[in-house]
């Protein structure tokens, strides 16, 4: 769940910072964004990452110790970016 909230407010951050709004059909923003490139591989390198943080130190503390600290670091990640997104994203989306 922490990780699904951070996709969720990370993806939007990224449609906010990145936004295509040139398209010429209902496709092209999905084909041709560089926040949905990022939203997909980025998804893929975070999982990645921790898989290989686990590998690499995260078992010396365990399993359950190792994922209570992924979820603090994603729920902290998705505060602060919730917190962006309410002050300097809502200026950002009504420039747009």
């Amino acid at each position: 769940l922490a990780y699904a909230a951070f996709s969720a407010v990370f993806n939007t951050f990224l449609g906010l910072k990145m936004p295509l709004l040139s398209w010429t059909n209902e496709i092209a923003p999905i084909k041709q964004s560089g926040a949905v490139l990022i939203s997909l591989f980025g998804g893929w390198a975070i999982c990645v990452a921790f898989a290989a943080v686990y590998l690499f130190l995260g078992f010396k503390l365990g399993a359950a110790v190792y994922l209570l600290i992924c979820t603090a670091v994603f729920l902290t990640a998705a505060f602060l970016l919730q917190s962006w997104m309410d002050t300097r994203g809502a200026k950002a989306f009504a420039e747009l």
